[in-house]
């Protein structure tokens, strides 16, 4: 199944740095291999030396050995022990196999590191221009106040569009310490008993003031539906679902549904947009991750949302993932516990 790219932003090349590091990187660990065979050599030969010694005190303690069983270094093929030989080889197998395995993990590991530094200076990059943008508006506008005469309707005008953009940094901010605190384990939740459909309410007539072009549709399995939650943090998750949808999806339907089903409640938010390309869903509630596109160039926003989503999720002992495809467009799944959820006539 096919699926048409999504606006996230694409990802930019690494700095000649991280290759650098690399290319310095390889030859070091070319010279740690020879290293490693010479250091693995000399293993082998204790190991045969000291299960050699062994034998030969078992050998004299039975007196089957004449002369000390003392340590000896074979010189010649035909004095070493086909036993000892047998044990030494197995056991520098055995560490021959647990040293690839290590170095395999760090192979992994420093591409890892890679791919995060990479992310992270798109990242930057991102977070200053979208700093910069409301920061130029809200900085001009302020101007014009201050130094013309204005009518009162035009004072108006430009106070609403500075309080917009003074919002838009705001959430921009608070995006960024909410991913740091969930990073680090610092980010707390205060559950309490709240109606997940009246948060959903509440997001949704929120949104629709500056969603248009999007028609949301709200469907309810019953009225009310009692959770275990913040009330706070499930607004954000919500808010940044709904705002991902208006965001990336083409003008349409978003539908919100909840419902209750063998003890778990379930959130799910719909779009009608081009769909994620498959190879991009399960990455994309990592943090930094942007999904590349071709269509479209950059859409303002810093990519954090997804990933304080799954996060603040998480923290409700929850689960989130995302269906996708070009037909049926995008829906992300949030399941939660509904330990005193039931249904209210």
């Amino acid at each position: 199944m096919t699926t048409a790219s999504r606006p996230y932003g694409a990802i930019t090349p690494a700095p000649s740095g991280i290759k650098a590091a690399h290319r310095k990187m390889a030859g070091r660990a070319t010279r740690s291999y020879t290293a490693f065979l010479i250091v693995n050599f000399l293993a082998i030969l204790a190991i045969y030396t000291l299960i050699d010694f062994v034998f030969r005190l078992e050998l004299q303690r039975a007196g089957l050995l004449n002369g000390p069983a003392g340590v000896s270094i074979p010189t010649d093929a035909l004095t070493v022990h086909p036993v000892s030989l047998a044990f030494a080889t197995f056991f520098w197998m055995v560490g021959a196999i647990a040293a690839r395995g290590t170095i395999k993990k760090l192979s992994l590991a420093l591409d890892d590191v890679q791919r995060i530094h990479q992310a992270q200076n798109e990242f930057l990059s991102i977070v200053s221009h979208e700093f910069r943008t409301p920061l130029t508006g809200i900085q001009g506008f302020s101007e014009i106040i201050r130094d013309e005469e204005l009518a009162p309707e035009l004072v108006h005008e430009y106070a609403a569009d500075i309080y917009t953009d003074a919002r838009r940094l705001s959430r921009m901010i608070g995006d960024m310490l909410d991913a740091q605190r969930l990073e680090r384990g610092r980010l707390q939740v205060d559950l309490a008993p709240v109606d997940l459909n009246q948060v959903v309410r509440d997001v949704a007539r929120q949104q629709s003031i500056t969603a248009k072009k999007h028609e949301i549709v709200l469907s309810f399995d019953r009225p009310v539906l009692i959770i275990n939650g913040d009330a706070d943090r499930l607004t954000q998750i919500i808010t940044n679902l709904v705002a991902n949808a208006v965001k990336y999806a083409t003008p349409g339907k978003i539908t919100l549904s909840t419902s209750l089903a063998d003890r778990e409640v379930s959130l799910e938010v719909s779009d009608e947009g081009p769909g994620i390309p498959p190879e991009s869903v399960e990455r994309i509630f990592e943090r930094y991750y942007r999904v590349p596109t071709k269509d479209v160039g950059l859409i303002t926003g810093t990519g954090l949302g997804l990933p304080i989503v799954r996060g603040l999720v998480e923290l409700h002992n929850g689960r989130v993932w995302c269906s996708s495809s070009p037909i049926a467009g995008t829906t992300f799944h949030v399941v939660l516990p509904a330990p005193t959820a039931k249904p209210v006539s």
